[in-house]
């Protein structure tokens, strides 16, 4: 049996499509089968939260006809809880809200934490690192991604992760750093450079 499991409250129980058999199997099959991390496969790129797939193996999995998953699928994403990307041979479903169903990496403890193991469990998760991008190549911690909008505004720093997204998906190059590589990019830009050598100053000393 395959490890890992989905997340539903009780309150699916009020989701406008639970009655609608058809609906309901469908997508929580959808939920089961979906990627739970990006990959690529045959030269597409699947992201969390994707199932690639067909309608006609839709109804073999499920049990239901074509024409059910036909219908399902048409009501889901009338209500937004999918996207469908066709693709040459099969469809590139999207779960729009497959973060909610995901369970949380945080163990449950009995005993309450100490002020300095919240201090300490904060610390670790501002450093903690997200991959942004449409390749995924450019690898910030939440703490630097909110530094840098907060010094150039969220659409140049936007611009400037797709920028560098795309020019390590085509170069294959890897940085030490993604932030101070953008931090010397845009220093480049803006001639902004004291700032930057402090801001950078301060990255080193960290490490």
């Amino acid at each position: 049996m395959h490890r890992g499991y989905i997340k539903l409250y009780r309150k699916i129980l009020e989701w406008e499509w639970y009655a609608d058999l058809p609906v309901r199997t469908l997508f929580f099959h959808l939920l089961l089968k979906a990627n739970h991390s990006d990959k690529k496969w045959k030269g597409i790129f699947i992201k969390k939260g994707d199932v690639l797939t067909g309608r006609n193996k839709l109804a073999e999995q499920t049990g239901l006809t074509v024409q059910q998953v036909r219908s399902a699928l048409t009501k889901l994403k009338s209500t937004n809880e999918i996207t469908i990307k066709p693709t040459n041979r099969n469809s590139l479903i999207t779960l729009i809200n497959y973060k909610l169903y995901q369970p949380t990496t945080s163990k449950p403890h009995n005993k309450q934490p100490t002020d300095n193991q919240q201090i300490t469990t904060t610390k670790k998760e501002k450093n903690v690192k997200e991959v942004y991008g449409e390749f995924k190549n450019v690898s910030l911690s939440l703490k630097e991604f909110s530094k840098l909008k907060d010094n150039y505004g969220a659409p140049g720093v936007d611009d400037m992760v797709e920028r560098l997204d795309r020019y390590v998906e085509s170069t294959g190059k890897k940085y030490k750093s993604h932030y101070a590589t953008m931090l010397n990019w845009f220093a480049k830009e803006k001639g902004d450079k004291p700032k930057i050598k402090q801001d950078l100053n301060k990255l080193y000393n960290k490490i």
